[in-house]
This record gives C-alpha cells, structure tokens and sequence, in this order.
C-alpha cells in the first residue's frame, strides 16, 4: 500500500513548537485526512510537500516488511512527513517506558528520527523528537531510542517515525519496554515544555483520539 499526502498549508510553520506538537496527534484533522499505512498505524500530512508513504516488502531489518516515508522531488529541508500510532497510557503511568527501532537512510538532507510524546488533559507531559539524535544522509539499519517517563495523570503516549526534508527512511523492529529508573530518560525534565501553548480545543482533539486507542503497541515490525 502506498500513500501520497497532498500539500498543505505551509502557514502552519509561523505557530510555536507546542502548537504544532499538537498538530501532529493527528487529533486536530478532519478524518479524511488521516489515513492507514498499516494496522495500528496513521499518516499525517502536517504541513509537508509531498510524501509517498507505505509498507516496503521488498526492504526489511528482519521478517519480510518495514514502513517508510520517502519525499518527493521538490521537497525542501523545512518539509516533513509523519509515521506514529497512539496507545492508551493506562497500564504504563508511573513507570519509565523505552521506545526503540531500527531505522535505515538514503540521501535524507536533513533529519529522520524516531518521535514520542505523552498527553494528558493539562497538556504535553513528555517528548522526545530526537533533535539531537537524528540520522542524516545515507545509514544502514541504526538502532535509535527514546527513553521517557509517564506520570500518573498521563491520558495517552504517541509516538512513530518523522522525515524531515528530501530522502527516503524505513522504520522496523520496534521495542516497547518498561525498564529500570538506572536507565537515564533521553531528554531533561523528560522534555516538558516549560510553557503550555495548547488551546483548550486542541486538548480536546488529543484526548479524544486516545478514547479508541490500544492499551499497548501493536505491529511493531510491520508483518500485517
């Protein structure tokens, strides 16, 4: 399965940071917009140029298929697609979670991660986009992780793969695990943003895609 995101607005790029970490739950689309790559998993087309995103049965780091995201030519540093799925964080509240996955570059002229962010009704909790972690250029399959906690009053958890500028990645095998507080989180205060910048509509959204999700990740290396 392959998908083409359309263009969009490219005014989104003058909100703050937390305004458009809302955009990205996908809560804050039409349905129309928000579309399966594979089960369990969204695409949203945020303010990219265009994308082709899909399932890749022809490149895996194991089994027999890996998702990816891969621009098309005239897309400049500053657009981007995004890969995630939601979970409820019910099971995990007060425990300290570790995200990990493989992921594999070419030609990417600015940045591909892995991203994960934790709600609740008062705002953002957690995040971590890898700013300083992300790969570039051409990789072979390089194993990324994101390590944050989730408080007690968390409502859900999103998280997935981002591209950012021209190139193509492929995302497989990824980890959800609890560990130990020994393992150190991957972002100071956990990546709280020090102001909330959500209006009370776009909390609303969030925390209603939660009320369907799972209460744990599912396909994680991409086989169904």
């Amino acid at each position: 399965m392959v998908i083409v995101l359309p263009t969009s607005s490219r005014q989104l790029r003058l909100l703050s940071c937390y305004t458009l970490a809302a955009l990205f739950a996908f809560g804050w689309q039409p349905a129309t917009k928000t579309r399966q790559v594979a089960p369990g998993w969204m695409v949203s087309p945020d303010y990219a140029e265009d994308f082709e995103v899909g399932v890749d049965h022809s490149v895996a780091h194991s089994g027999k298929a890996s998702t990816y995201i891969k621009s098309k030519p005239h897309a400049t540093d500053t657009s981007h697609a995004t890969i995630g799925q939601r979970i409820k964080a019910d099971a995990y509240l007060g425990k300290r979670i570790r995200l990990s996955g493989f992921i594999k570059t070419v030609n990417v002229t600015s940045r591909a991660r892995l991203w994960m962010r934790i709600d609740s009704a008062k705002g953002i909790l957690g995040q971590d986009a890898m700013h300083d972690r992300a790969l570039k250029g051409t990789n072979n399959w390089s194993k990324l992780e994101i390590v944050l906690d989730v408080p007690e009053d968390s409502a859900g958890i999103i998280f997935g793969l981002r591209l950012n500028g021209g190139g193509q990645v492929w995302m497989d095998d990824l980890k959800w695990e609890t560990v130990e507080s020994s393992i150190a989180t991957t972002r100071t205060d956990n990546g709280r943003p020090a102001t909330q910048q959500l209006t009370e509509d776009q909390l609303k959204r969030i925390l209603q895609e939660y009320e369907q999700a799972p209460m744990h990740p599912v396909n994680m290396g991409f086989e169904h």
